[in-house]
């Protein structure tokens, strides 16, 4: 295959949704998405040369000869001045084009961007093992989690170039369809961001290497910094879908009323809430010979996850309950899985915290005895738990809110649903532990569960204290 035409050249234009307005003489305002920012003190060549960055994307020599007709013998300093910042801020995007054909346009979605220096022909470089590949919309995106900016992929030139850095290698020897400057030129651009990094950075560097690309993937994108991406509760969904109701639907069959404790009223525990605190540890043994009643499950679910109130007058039903919940909506089902409980038949239910009771959930592949297993297994325990509490998590309720970060609050609403698990089993003499991961998957089969609409999110397991952790 011929080589794609030379020289390249870089076009410089401000983002899609980027205004500009006039503030003052010297001033101008530039405004995307809410973020404001004021550009004081500029020169008559660098307001031409924000003009021109409004219309047609421009080179930097074009650039230039805007600046030069008013500035004269200052305009190079005076444009690399307003570049930097712009580029800095992330207020300009910029595409490489190789003849006519476009090869890549970067988008910065945080600032500070790193500084780009030339690739030399002993460079070893290969493909972060962060970076990713995928559609959005008619688009070919580039990102990492390390990145501070998108990539846009126009040509599969460059697809073939990426493909040849799966494994470390010189510069020089990338040879391809695009031209020895083309390639030099884009390999540049991704260096800067991260997305090609020198051969053995990420596996040396054990800030990088303790990082799964999953996990910094997830810890980038629910925090701010990294992307543009919209964030936090924008109500993306109201005027599309109906927001979920916040109890779910019940399950078929008869249930299993649960005893309330106090007779209905939630009384303190007897222990002192210091001393609940400083006894708090996982206890990873139940005693099978006094194992857990029916009345005590009853009572820990009644402390820890029913609803109190309503909370009226928002665009969601929201509840209160005894643990918090980001913006009160309770995402969070529980699903006593039951081994050994006295007064109380084994299998699955779902704890309905409106009514206080138990739903028996057709186990359909008969899963129990796996998720109990499974539970035993990931917490070193000596045999079953007597109770697995599957918590899980209807999406919805979150997402309907919530962008970009919907999943990683309900991550933080399972740990405060554990807290107040640990501290009631503890003031209640009970055995508690939190489970470290589960299966979404083999839940899912057992209960019916949509994956994508409810999935399991976090385990509990719960049993009789024996008398040697006492």
């Amino acid at each position: 295959m011929a080589h794609l035409s030379s020289p390249h050249r870089e076009l410089i234009h401000l983002r899609s949704q980027v205004t500009v307005r006039r503030a003052a003489e010297d001033e101008v305002e530039l405004t995307e998405n809410g973020h404001v920012a004021r550009f004081a003190g500029l020169s008559e060549g660098q307001l031409a040369a924000l003009d021109n960055l409004l219309g047609e994307p421009r080179t930097e020599p074009e650039l230039l000869r805007a600046v030069r007709a008013h500035d004269g013998e200052h305009s190079p300093a005076r444009l690399s001045d307003l570049l930097t910042r712009l580029h800095r801020d992330g207020w300009v995007e910029s595409t490489l084009v190789d003849g006519d054909r476009p090869l890549v346009t970067v988008t910065p979605t945080g600032s500070p961007v790193r500084a780009r220096t030339p690739v030399a022909e002993s460079d070893v470089l290969v493909l972060s093992r962060f970076a990713i590949l995928r559609r959005d919309g008619d688009r070919i995106l580039l990102e990492s989690p390390r990145a501070k900016a998108v990539v846009a992929v126009h040509d599969d030139a460059v697809v073939a170039l990426l493909t040849g850095l799966r494994i470390p290698r010189p510069a020089a020897s990338l040879t391809g369809p695009l031209s020895a400057e083309a390639t030099a030129a884009v390999l540049e651009i991704l260096r800067a961001h991260s997305l090609v990094v020198p051969g053995d950075e990420e596996e040396r560097d054990f800030a990088l290497r303790q990082w799964r690309p999953h996990e910094l993937w997830f810890h980038s994108r629910t925090r701010l910094g990294r992307h543009d991406l919209p964030y936090g509760g924008t109500h993306w969904a109201r005027d599309r879908f109906p927001a979920l109701p916040s109890a779910r639907e019940p399950f078929p069959g008869p249930a299993v009323p649960l005893a309330r404790p106090d007779g209905g009223q939630a009384a303190a525990p007897t222990p002192a809430f210091t001393d609940v605190l400083e006894r708090r540890q996982s206890v990873r043994e139940h005693d099978d010979t006094r194992p857990i009643t029916a009345e005590q499950l009853g009572e820990f679910l009644y402390r820890c996850a029913r609803v109190r109130g309503d909370r009226p007058g928002h665009t969601q039903e929201l509840t209160y309950r005894p643990y918090p919940s980001g913006g009160s909506i309770y995402e969070l089902e529980l699903y006593p899985v039951v081994s050994h409980v006295d007064g109380l038949a084994s299998g699955i239910y779902h704890y309905d915290p409106f009514g206080h009771r138990l739903e028996r959930v057709p186990d359909r592949v008969d899963a129990a005895p796996r998720l109990l297993s499974w539970a035993r297994r990931i917490t070193l325990m000596p045999g079953d738990p007597q109770v697995l509490i599957v918590i899980t998590a209807r999406f919805g309720r979150m997402m309907w809110k919530y962008e970009s970060m919907a999943y990683a609050a309900t991550l933080k609403n399972v740990g405060a649903l554990y807290t107040t698990m640990y501290l009631v089993a503890t003031a209640m003499g009970l055995a508690p532990c939190g489970v470290g991961g589960g299966d979404s998957d083999l839940f899912a089969e057992a209960t019916g569960l949509d994956y994508y609409a409810e999935s399991s999110v976090g385990e509990f397991v719960l049993g009789s204290r024996p008398p040697t952790a006492a």
